[in-house]
């Protein structure tokens, strides 16, 4: 549900409930009781009298950290609320030769994703992904980082014998891990010159807050709480919290003194700004990150209606009927790929939308040591993200973050996989007449967990990764869990299905066929849906 503005709104985001309390228990504000609107976040708000004006704030946690779970929390907050800005903040590590110590706030000049590319022969090429603060915030932010008194405003803490805390600004570099790791500190700190702190969070704050309509965007004040090393401990994090908390109250006040947009000025938000084709019937949500997957559903439907995006930087979106259900079909910006963009957007296209089931479909990595072969349909019962966990000490520590798909679809694809599936896949690959591939065999089809990466994958060394993250994994792509997870998290009645097909291998050389993947998608996808889970959705 979108509030509408009535007045001007500051949304306050952070990672963890311990770096939220702060600011909830401050004095200064008339909080609500925590509120939930049937969205699965948890928020306080208050009305702000400040400079003769008053504003709405809103303040919540993702209560998990990571790029995933911020990116929803992010969304859904700008979507429901509209606001001018969104502000980060809560604990970071400080780059060690950058002059940091603990309690210093860094103020984000932009955030740069950290651990996306390509990972090649066991060679990673980092592809650079960078988001900046809106042009319009950056007179602000530079004048609040110019002025404000953090030596004054630590001294509230009644904190002695430590080092004077500072205000610096500069860059974050974010990624899915926590680091007791000098070398990937300084591997962090080798990305860009600005680069003072790393986090889990900051990018995806200013990327879905700039891309889907808070005018200001988002912007980050972390404190630093320790070095990113050995030496990482949680002692001081009562006074880097507050410090945090302060540099945020900050920020706002400055942003309150110097923000010319009346509210008459505000932007709508993506789910508020075109509306999408709707009936009675059910509704199914279709996410093809690839055009070629997109443009092959589209010519299945009858009477499509397209939803032109906005602007190049949103989905199109094409709704029509298919069988008993409404299908929507949405395809992402192009260049759009990874964990924050598959949950901004799965985030707002179900809003908008606001489907029964939502199937992401398109071309995959398959592990030849796996049994893959070309053209292989993978359809994951699970999905898990593969990059999350810790740094420590020269090792890495994966931690588990998946999600599964739901029970009563899991049941309808093992009751119907061999008669349904088998067949689907021998009629689509008949009506292929793409380049045949090096062993022209039929594929096959596997219900089997698949990987999510912000890598592309072409690295044997990463598949046997993945291989003992869990032995039955087949394939890796770069969308899946973030999906997933938004679908989740939204409460779509029967979640999430990805229906992939093997394009190339992530284990070994060899050529792209992107048109064979795309071509069994799309056959198994319509076949799916017609042949039983069509119905399937209707009934639910």
């Amino acid at each position: 549900m979108v509030q509408q503005a009535s007045i001007p709104t500051i949304v306050f985001v952070s990672a963890l409930q311990e770096e939220t309390d702060p600011l909830w228990s401050d004095p200064r504000f008339r909080w609500s009781e925590p509120q939930e609107a049937g969205d699965s976040i948890w928020f306080r708000s208050c009305v702000y009298p400040y400079c003769g004006r008053e504003y709405r704030l809103v303040s919540a946690a993702a209560c998990e950290m990571g790029l995933t779970a911020t990116t929803i929390l992010t969304a859904k907050l700008v979507l429901r609320w509209q606001p001018l800005l969104v502000i980060g903040f809560g604990i970071c590590a400080g780059i060690k030769g950058r002059l940091l110590s603990l309690g210093d706030v860094i103020i984000s000049t932009k955030a740069l994703l950290y651990q996306f590319g390509r990972n090649i022969d066991g060679q990673l090429l980092r592809e650079k992904r960078e988001e900046k603060l809106c042009q319009e915030m950056e007179p602000i932010v530079h004048q609040f980082g110019a002025s404000w008194p953090a030596t004054d405003v630590a001294k509230k803490f009644n904190r002695t014998g430590a080092v004077a805390p500072k205000a610096r600004m500069g860059a974050y570099a974010s990624a899915d891990f926590v680091s007791r790791d000098e070398l990937k500190m300084a591997e962090a700190a080798s990305l860009d010159t600005q680069v003072l702190a790393v986090d889990m969070e900051t990018y995806a704050i200013l990327r879905t807050a700039r891309r889907i309509g808070a005018p200001y965007g988002g912007v980050s004040v972390k404190a630093v709480s320790d070095h990113g090393d050995k030496n990482k401990a949680k002692t001081g994090r009562g006074f880097v919290k507050f410090m945090s908390k302060e540099a945020a109250i900050g920020l706002a006040h400055q942003f309150m003194e110097s923000c010319k947009l009346a509210p008459s000025a505000y932007r709508d938000t993506y789910e508020g700004s075109v509306p999408v084709r709707s009936d009675n019937r059910a509704a199914v949500l279709t996410i093809c990150p690839a055009t070629r997957t997109y443009e092959s559903l589209q010519d299945q439907l009858t009477n499509p209606i397209t939803t032109p995006p906005e602007d190049a930087a949103h989905p199109e979106i094409c709704s029509g009927k298919l069988g008993d259900i409404t299908l929507h079909l949405a395809r992402f910006p192009k260049g759009d790929a990874g964990h924050v963009d598959g949950a901004l957007w799965a985030t707002c296209l179900i809003a908008k939308c606001k489907p029964h089931f939502v199937l992401l479909a398109g071309p995959c990595g398959g592990f030849s040591q796996k049994g893959c072969r070309l053209g292989d349909l993978i359809i994951p019962n699970r999905a898990f993200h593969f990059q999350y966990g810790a740094f420590h000490h020269g090792s890495w520590l994966p931690e588990v973050r998946a999600v599964d798909i739901h029970d009563r679809i899991r049941g309808f694809l093992f009751a119907h996989a061999k008669d349904l599936l088998e067949t689907a896949a021998a009629e689509q690959f008949r009506t292929y007449a793409g380049e045949p591939t090096p062993d022209g065999g039929q594929p096959g089809w596997h219900i089997e967990p698949i990987a999510s990466s912000d890598l592309y994958l072409r690295d044997t060394g990463k598949v046997n990764e993945a291989v003992k993250r869990d032995r039955k994994v087949i394939a890796v792509e770069m969308e899946g869990y973030a999906v997933m997870r938004a679908a989740v998290h939204a409460g779509v009645p029967l979640g999430c299905l990805i229906v992939r097909s093997v394009a190339d291998f992530a284990d070994k050389e060899g050529a792209r066929y992107a048109d064979l993947a795309n071509h069994m998608c799309t056959g198994v996808v319509m076949s799916l849906l017609l042949r039983g889970l069509g119905q399937l959705v209707s009934r639910s």
